[in-house]
């Protein structure tokens, strides 16, 4: 009887090991080849500067759920530029204009021009007229209010975001700002 038990108890850490070893390898799945490349038009980004992002999704789902593409409408109003005033010396001479900036196709070189890194989300709201009133009430308080559409699993969101800003720092700035008005806010990267 205690020759049996020994047969059995082997077999089992046998079919143990087994099983630690190739139950992995099995769920795991065929091991991923390619890439995809996706352009996307991000919030705070004008079409003078484009930058290549390459993500690896591995072997495209055929039930795996697409984002929407952003629209016009969800990106913040271009940034307008202020004159300097003009010192009492260089009064009589006009300050020059700046040069419009070619178009830069998109290719995997840095782009001509930096995109915003940082923005601060101040709610993710399920209704986008409660979203688009917010917004304008953040743009009657003097901050650069924007709203994007967000997909979390089978909702759409709606993210309150101010900025775009180039650094955290400005971000924390903004958020600080935002808190002593009463918001509840987070810095986020700009996505």
């Amino acid at each position: 009887m205690e020759e049996k038990l020994k047969e059995r108890l082997i077999g089992a850490a046998v079919v143990v090991a087994l099983g630690v070893v190739f139950i992995p390898v099995l769920l795991d799945g065929p091991p991923r080849q390619g890439s995809h490349t996706r352009a996307l038009a991000l919030p705070g980004q004008d079409s003078t500067g484009m930058k290549q992002v390459t993500i690896d999704l591995g072997t495209p789902s055929q039930n795996a759920p697409q984002p929407d593409p952003i629209s016009p409408a969800d990106s913040p109003p271009p940034m307008e530029a202020v004159p300097s005033k003009p010192d009492a010396e260089t009064h009589s001479t006009p300050a020059p204009k700046p040069d419009s900036q070619p178009v830069v196709q998109a290719s995997a070189s840095k782009p001509a021009v930096e995109p915003a890194q940082w923005a601060v989300q101040v709610a993710a709201l399920s209704d986008r007229n409660n979203a688009n009133k917010l917004a304008a009430q953040l743009k009657t308080q003097g901050f650069s209010a924007f709203v994007g559409k967000f997909k979390d699993g089978s909702r759409t969101l709606y993210r309150v975001r101010v900025g775009p800003v180039k650094t955290r720092d400005e971000a924390d700035s903004l958020a600080e700002q935002l808190r002593d008005g009463g918001q509840k806010v987070k810095v986020v990267p700009n996505t």
